[in-house]
């Protein structure tokens, strides 16, 4: 599958994005999402080694690639992230810049805590930094192609022109019993948690938001079916799911997408499998291929019935 070109005389497409992941719970002693964002914010540049939140001042311009493995359970290698790193972008590059990462606990509590925090940095980073600033702090992610294939997904028929980076909160979280990828497309309004999260808290039928009835749903901006299929195109196990869970996965990503109607900032949440079923040298290189895709406009829906340039526009007034 080709990606359709969004650079043109404008340059490459560009995103502004905050990893998270989370740390252990229940009988999760080491959770696969922590270790996926701590060395995707390695690769995307990040000097920051410990876990707690932190926004990025700087990172240096390398691009990156994704590498499909014929096996999935493939183990990394030493210099795997060294290995996805290559001398200079390619027409399919897209410049990411990390605006911060972290590790969160497994709570109630610290999702509701974190959300505001994280919208803030990426509205702060979008409306304020110097374009010299900018530069100082991207990445090339760059996405191998078949040029004998056609050209399948979104196209940006404004290519050549200069567009406002989508900026997105990027989430990930465990599905122990997973084999694959589950991009999931929407986030109820329904705390049931089926076990106490990590401060003991375990509500039952309960709303996320007061401002919406319970079960209420709300969806990801972004078109996340054409995605999917690149990935699955390129040979990484991966589909969209419309049920982000019951726990704090699901908790999470409501508060994110809710939040992403006030900031204008696009939410996704991303289960992923044990490393035992698919290794962390695939889902890293998936998610920096996953990242140079959400950077093309084509892959933008609308946030509450606006563009995220309009809402960013409107938060400068």
């Amino acid at each position: 599958m080709e990606l359709s070109g969004d650079c043109g005389s404008g340059g490459p497409p560009r995103l502004r994005v905050y990893l998270t992941g989370f740390g252990p719970f229940n009988n999760v002693s080491d959770n696969p999402s922590a270790t996926l964002v701590q060395q995707l914010a390695a690769a995307l540049g990040s000097e920051q080694t410990t876990s707690s939140p932190r926004q990025q001042g700087r990172s240096k311009a390398v691009p990156l690639c994704f590498c499909p493995f014929n096996d999935p359970r493939d183990s990394p290698v030493p210099g795997a992230v060294d290995s996805l790193v290559e001398t200079a972008p390619t027409q399919a590059s897209a410049v990411v810049e990390l605006c911060g990462w972290e590790v969160l606990e497994v709570s109630a509590e610290a999702a509701t805590e974190a959300v505001p925090r994280i919208h803030s940095v990426l509205c702060r980073n979008a409306q304020t930094r110097e374009p010299h600033e900018a530069d100082a702090a991207k990445k090339f992610v760059a996405t191998r192609e078949t040029p004998d294939e056609p050209t399948e997904g979104p196209t940006d028929s404004a290519a050549g022109m200069v567009e406002e980076p989508l900026t997105l909160a990027l989430h990930f979280g465990v599905s122990t019993h997973s084999d694959r990828w589950q991009l999931e497309a929407c986030a109820k309004n329904d705390a049931r948690f089926p076990c106490p999260d990590n401060r003991g808290c375990r509500p039952q039928a309960e709303v996320i938001s007061d401002y919406m009835p319970l079960e209420a749903c709300l969806r990801s901006s972004l078109c996340l079916e054409p995605v999917g299929a690149d990935l699955s195109h390129n040979g990484f196990p991966c589909n969209v799911s419309d049920d982000a869970g019951c726990f704090v996965c699901n908790f999470l990503y409501f508060k994110s997408l809710y939040e992403g109607q006030r900031s204008g900032v696009a939410s996704l949440f991303v289960h992923i499998p044990p490393f035992s079923a698919i290794s962390l040298q695939q889902q890293l290189a998936a998610a920096l291929r996953l990242l140079a895709l959400l950077a093309r406009k084509g892959f933008r829906q609308s946030i509450g019935g606006r563009s995220q340039e309009e809402t960013l526009e409107k938060q400068k007034l």
